[in-house]
C-alpha cells in the first residue's frame, strides 16, 4: 500500500457508509467493490465548526495559489507514529495511513480568454470543449468531499449537524483499520480517569473531597443533578447519553477481576437503561451498532429460548475480562495518566499563578491558565517524551501509598514558601508541567476497542485460562494531542465539579478505591 492513496477514485455515495463522529472527525467505513487498499478500512475526515454561508469559501479558499501547496500530514498520523508509538505498545495501536481526499483539477482548469468560460484541458497544448463549471476552479477541486458531505448528511445526529460538518477544504484524510466492522462483537469503552489525584498540591478545602471520590464519579453526580428537574431525565437518568452513574473507572483499571466485573456490569446496565446512548459504552455486531433491545444478536446460536438478560450480560462480561486484565492496554493507560498528571489541574493552576506573580511582580490580573502559550510542535513533543521516559527510570515518588513517577522538574513551589523557591522556578519547568498535563488528558479522553467472538461460540476469548488472550484484540484510539486553549476550561470545570460535589454530605460521598494505593 502506498504511503498516500487517492481515495477520490471511489464513490462517496455508494462506496462509503457513515459510522459515527466526535467533536473533531467523522468516520466512514468502506463498503465498495473489493479493493486491497480500502477493504477493512475506515476513513476519518476532519470537521469544521459551522460558520455563516460563504464565509469559509471567501476567507479560506478564494486564493487558488493555495491549491498547489502541499498539505501537511494529518496530525493524528504524525503524532501516533512519532509520539504515541513510544508510549503505547504497537500491538494496541491502530494502523493509520494518509489518503488524498481532494481531487486536483486546478492545473487542468482555466478560463477561456475569449468566452470567459471555465474549460478543462487534456494537456497544456490541447483544450477540449468547454465544461459547465459553476464557480472558480477551487470549488471543483474539493467536489469529492462536498459530495461525501451531502450524501451522508441525513445519517448524522441532529446535534452534531448543528455544531459543524466536514471540512471540505482539506486535502488529506486518515485511513485506519476498521475496528468495528467484520464478523463478531466490537466493544468501544471510553474508560476516563483511572486514579485519585496527588493530594500534595490540592487545597485544604478540596483535598478531603478529591482524595476520596474520583473525578468521573463526581462529574457524573453533577450531571445527574443538573438534569434532575427534567421529568424525562428523572425517569431515564442516562437519557442524555453522557454518563454511567454506577460506573467507576477505578474499578475498571484495578486489574482485580471482581472489580473489573463490577465496572462492566455498571457500563452494561447504563447502556441498557439509556437505550444504547450512554457515552462510555458502545456495542457493534458484524459492523453495525447494537441497540439494547437487540441483545440476542450477540449470541452465536439462535436458540429457541431467549436467554435471560442477566445471562447475556454475564457471558458478555466474561468474554471481556481476560482482555482487560491480561493484556497491557489498561495498565499502560493507568500508568501514563497518573505519572503525567503529577499536580492535578488545581496544582497546575497554582504553579501557573505563582510563576506569573514572581515574573510580573503583581498578585492580581494575572493571565489565565495557558494563555499566550504556543502549541507544542511534534519536535517539542518528541523531546518531552525523551525526558519523560528517562525520568520513569528513576524511583517513583510515593504520596499516600500511590506512585506518581514523573516529575519534569523540581516540585513547583507552594504559596508562602519564600522568594528563594520562586526564583528557582523557570519558564521551561512550567511548560513541562503544561505539556505533561496535556498528554495525560489525551490518555484520559481516549477510547478502547475490544473485539471478541459472538457469545456462546466455540472460540470464546479466555475459554482456556492458561492461554493468554490475543493482545491484538485490544486497540487504543482517539489519541489526538490536546490544545493549550483547553487548560483554562478544564480548570474552571474542575472547580465547578468539586463545588457541586461539596453539597453532598461527607458521610454520603462515594469512596473510590485507587488500586495503586
Amino acid at each position: 500500500m502506498s504511503s498516500t492513496s487517492d481515495i477520490t477514485t471511489t464513490s462517496p455515495e455508494t462506496d462509503w457508509k457513515y459510522v459515527s463522529e466526535g467533536g473533531a472527525t467523522i468516520v466512514f467505513s468502506y463498503i465498495g467493490p473489493p479493493d486491497p487498499v480500502f477493504d477493512g478500512m475506515v476513513l476519518r475526515l476532519r470537521k469544521v465548526p459551522n460558520v455563516p454561508v460563504g464565509v469559509r469559501d471567501d476567507t479560506d479558499s478564494s486564493d487558488t495559489d493555495e491549491e498547489d501547496e502541499e498539505e501537511e500530514e494529518d496530525p493524528t498520523i504524525s503524532f501516533q507514529r512519532q509520539c504515541m508509538s513510544r508510549l503505547i505498545p504497537s500491538v494496541h495501536l491502530p494502523r493509520l495511513q494518509s489518503v488524498i481526499v481532494r481531487a486536483d483539477p486546478v492545473r487542468s482548469v482555466s478560463i477561456d480568454d475569449q468566452t470567459g468560460v471555465y474549460v478543462q484541458s487534456q494537456s497544456q497544448s490541447q483544450r477540449t470543449t468547454p465544461r459547465e463549471f459553476h464557480g472558480p476552479p477551487h470549488i471543483h477541486s474539493n467536489r469529492w468531499l462536498r459530495t461525501m458531505a451531502k450524501a451522508h448528511d441525513s445519517e448524522r445526529p441532529e446535534g452534531r449537524k448543528k455544531s459543524g460538518g466536514l471540512d471540505v477544504h482539506k486535502q488529506k484524510g486518515v485511513l485506519a483499520t476498521d475496528l468495528v466492522g467484520g464478523k463478531g462483537i466490537s466493544v468501544e469503552i471510553k474508560p476516563k480517569w483511572s486514579f485519585l489525584p496527588n493530594p500534595t498540591y490540592l487545597s485544604e478545602s478540596t483535598r478531603p473531597i478529591k482524595s476520596q471520590t474520583c473525578r468521573f464519579c463526581m462529574h457524573s453526580f453533577l450531571r445527574s443533578q443538573t438534569s434532575s428537574d427534567d421529568a424525562q431525565a428523572q425517569a431515564h437518568p442516562h437519557a442524555q447519553g453522557e454518563v454511567a452513574l454506577g460506573y467507576c473507572p477505578l474499578d475498571l483499571f484495578s486489574n482485580d477481576e471482581s472489580r473489573v466485573r463490577k465496572a462492566l456490569y455498571a457500563l452494561w446496565d447504563a447502556w441498557v437503561e439509556s437505550g444504547g446512548k450512554v457515552n462510555n459504552l458502545k456495542v457493534f455486531v458484524d459492523g453495525k451498532i447494537l441497540r439494547p433491545d437487540q441483545q440476542r444478536l450477540l449470541l452465536a446460536k439462535d436458540d429457541a429460548e431467549t436467554p435471560e438478560e442477566d445471562d447475556i450480560r454475564e457471558t458478555f462480561t466474561k468474554g471481556l475480562i481476560p482482555l482487560l486484565t491480561r493484556t497491557s492496554a489498561f495498565q499502560t493507560l493507568n500508568r501514563l495518566q497518573r505519572t503525567l498528571d503529577m499536580l492535578d489541574v488545581e496544582g497546575l493552576g497554582q504553579a501557573w499563578k505563582i510563576y506569573h506573580q514572581h515574573r510580573l511582580g503583581v498578585t492580581s490580573e494575572l493571565p489565565e491558565l495557558g494563555f499566550g502559550m504556543e502549541e507544542p510542535t511534534i519536535d517539542e513533543w518528541m523531546a518531552f517524551i525523551d525526558r519523560y521516559l528517562e525520568q520513569l527510570k528513576t524511583k517513583p515518588a510515593e504520596v499516600d501509598g500511590r506512585e506518581y513517577a514523573f516529575l519534569p522538574g523540581p516540585l513547583p513551589p507552594r504559596e508562602g514558601e519564600g522568594e528563594g523557591k520562586l526564583s528557582s522556578y523557570t519558564e521551561q519547568e512550567l511548560r513541562s508541567y503544561l505539556l505533561a498535563y496535556l498528554l495525560s488528558a489525551t490518555f484520559k479522553d481516549c477510547s478502547v476497542i475490544i473485539r471478541i467472538p459472538l457469545l456462546g461460540g466455540g472460540d470464546e476469548v479466555g475459554k482456556v485460562e492458561d492461554t493468554p488472550p490475543d493482545p491484538k484484540r485490544v486497540t487504543i484510539i482517539d489519541l489526538d494531542p490536546k490544545s493549550m486553549t483547553r487548560l483554562r476550561r478544564w480548570e474552571l470545570l474542575d472547580a465547578q465539579i468539586v463545588e457541586g460535589y461539596r453539597e453532598v454530605d461527607a458521610g454520603a460521598r462515594k469512596v473510590c478505591v485507587d488500586a495503586c494505593a
